[in-house]
């Protein structure tokens, strides 16, 4: 049984982000960036329990062409990304987001 995927508002933004800066770098580049994330949302819908916990019941998973990682909690039959954040920001942005 799949689980249905919900991004936060936070987590919207952070996806437009990361598309615009990889479109900026290279033209079709953000495209790429949105079907790897759309691929990784999949998997975690599938097997939202695949990926480790990082804190508390939040899960991260690793972009796997990318420096980006999805942050998800499993709320019931949702899984709720709260961040989609370059594995080198600042872990604080992340951990703050409900």
């Amino acid at each position: 049984m799949s689980l249905a995927v919900v991004l936060t508002p936070d987590a919207q933004d952070d996806l437009d982000a990361g598309h615009a800066w990889y479109e900026q770098q290279q033209a079709g580049r953000g495209g790429a960036f949105l079907d790897e994330v759309r691929d990784r949302l999949n998997e975690i819908s599938q097997r939202p329990r695949m990926f480790g916990r990082v804190r508390g019941q939040t899960r991260a998973a690793q972009l796997p062409h990318s420096q980006y990682v999805i942050y998800y909690r499993i709320h019931g039959n949702n899984v709720v990304v709260t961040a989609v954040q370059h594995a080198r920001a600042d872990p604080r942005t992340w951990q703050r987001r409900k």
